[in-house]
Formats: C-alpha cells, structure tokens, sequence
C-alpha cells in the first residue's frame, strides 16, 4: 500500500473484506477484517523503516486514464509502452518530484499502489 497514513487506512479497509471471504490471508494465515486493519495500524504508528529494501516511482497507468492528462498539464515527461496489446503512459518523475506519487494516490483513488510505485530489495518469500 502506499500513500500518507490516512490513506493506507483507507486502503487496508477495503481490502479487509477479502479477509472475511479468505482470499487475503496474511502470514498464510486466517484473519479476521479488525486484526488485519488492526496490524496495518500498528505498522503505520510504528512508523519504523523497513530493515532492507526501498519504494520508487513508477507510475504507468491506461493511457486514457485521467492521470495522463494531469501529468501533461505537469508538464511531467510520458512514455507511451504497449503491453499485451494495450497502451500505456508511463510517468518519469524526478527525484525531486517523486512525492508527486502522494498527490496522484489522493487524486486518483481508483489507482492501486504498484501503479504508482515499485520496490527492490526486499527479501524473498
């Protein structure tokens, strides 16, 4: 998930729903909707760094999705890339305006975090 801590909450509530059906189960793990939220909670009250690993930008949305045109209006740089026969707009943002990500998760709500970014280094499962 990403986004400010209002907006990961957001997200963990909707995707606390899958707990209740099964399809989401953390750690292999059953769980019920609260302790998934409850867990996602902590995690952002914490607010400790991951041990390894790090997040960075990498936008790519439908190239008629609404995000296109405000990155032009930003004057943002758009690479257009086809991907199993559909095209896409991929955002380069610098580093200098990689917090864009934030203002695209609140102005865009529809758009899920790994449009928005990627991560590296993370250990394997």
């Amino acid at each position: 998930m990403l986004g400010s801590a209002e907006q990961v909450l957001k997200q963990a509530v909707y995707f606390a729903g899958a707990c209740e059906g099964g399809s989401l189960k953390p750690g292999s793990r059953d769980c019920s909707p609260e302790a998934y939220v409850r867990r996602i909670r902590r995690l952002i009250e914490d607010d400790a760094p991951p041990a390894r690993g790090c997040w960075y930008p990498s936008v790519r949305v439908v190239e008629a999705h609404p995000l296109a045109v405000h990155a032009t209006q930003l004057d943002l740089t758009i690479e257009r890339e086809q991907r199993y026969g559909e095209w896409f707009a991929r955002v380069a943002l610098s580093t200098e305006r990689r917090n864009l990500i934030f203002d695209f998760a609140d102005r865009f709500p529809d758009l899920r975090g790994w449009q928005l970014a990627a991560v590296s280094g993370l250990p394997a499962s």
